[in-house]
């Protein structure tokens, strides 16, 4: 079914449920199969539960289809509402909030509407409690982070600095060089660089800071023992899974040629049902990276029934 809507999976010894929506009904099923009998889904609740009762008692239904995709996210909160599939003891949805990789964002009316049918609800204290305890130990995404850091920029003390002011103090701080500096003459110990390093570890700089830091770089001749340390990093760093900081294994990037080679999928459909950044689906589809991994020809998914 190459249409969109709201979907469900259920397990029938239990009854418990998982929401979602999809521009693409048939390749969103065959993509949560797919991950599930591999043990690589990105749902932990429900990879369990899979792993428990087994494949016979899952069921993948079809709850609404809905024409205008603008619309998904809207009617995919309006069934978690109602069956509650985010409590652990009715689903296995994450969140509340219904949120899919559709490569838009949800309109401006969608999210009114949503708010609009939140109002005047209050949470019971059992609910609280539950949602509390579900989400213990949970960390904020790089995204999330991103978004808390730009809304908190400039604020200083629950006061939000003006424009001049921050071109005030930015200018202030570039004449701060040398002795003058706050920092001059300060070593940072282990434990603080390491402490930076972690802080540090999957942040991508944007267009700016690259350009700062090339310009600061422009000119500068690594020491010898720079060198010595860049050499010693990338020794025995290897390409594909056995990289610490690859996206995806061995199996996801044939699954992905499968879907674009013989699925005729695009690289957007890939996109929508991945997750994945366009860099890296058009690094595979293409063959830039992950070279050494090929699509073996009678390489088939299993059907799902």
């Amino acid at each position: 079914m190459n249409k969109s809507g709201i979907y469900k999976i259920i397990n029938i010894t239990n009854n418990l449920i998982y929401i979602g929506s999809a521009t693409n009904l048939r390749i969103r099923q065959r993509t949560h199969f797919y991950e599930l009998k591999r043990n690589i889904h990105k749902n932990s609740y429900l990879q369990n539960a899979w792993n428990k009762y087994g494949e016979e008692n899952f069921k993948f239904e079809v709850i609404e289809l809905v024409d205008d995709k603008e619309k998904l996210l809207e009617r995919e909160q309006y069934w978690i509402n109602k069956y509650e599939s985010y409590i652990r003891s009715k689903g296995y949805n994450l969140t509340p909030t219904a949120g899919s990789m559709l490569g838009y964002k949800m309109s401006d009316e969608a999210k009114k509407k949503i708010s609009n049918s939140k109002k005047g609800t209050k949470m019971s204290k059992e609910f609280r409690l539950k949602r509390s305890e579900y989400r213990k130990g949970e960390k904020h995404s790089e995204e999330t982070k991103k978004k808390i850091g730009n809304s908190n920029k400039g604020k200083r003390l629950g006061k939000e600095a003006s424009e001049e002011t921050r071109k005030k103090m930015s200018e202030s701080q570039k004449k701060r060089k040398g002795e003058r500096s706050a920092n001059y003459g300060k070593k940072w110990s282990e434990e603080t660089k390491k402490k930076i390093s972690e802080a540090n570890k999957g942040k991508t700089p944007n267009d700016e800071t690259r350009k700062k830091i090339s310009e600061a770089l422009k000119g500068r001749v690594k020491t010898e023992e720079e060198k010595r340390k860049i050499s010693e990093s990338n020794k025995g760093k290897t390409a594909g899974e056995k990289n610490g900081k690859s996206k995806v294994n061995e199996d996801q990037v044939k699954y992905i040629r499968y879907l674009f080679l013989k699925e005729k999928q695009t690289i957007h459909d890939i996109i929508e049902v991945t997750g994945l950044s366009y860099n890296i689906v058009y690094k595979i589809v293409n063959f830039i990276s992950w070279k050494h991994v090929e699509l073996i020809e009678d390489y088939e998914l299993p059907i799902i029934k």
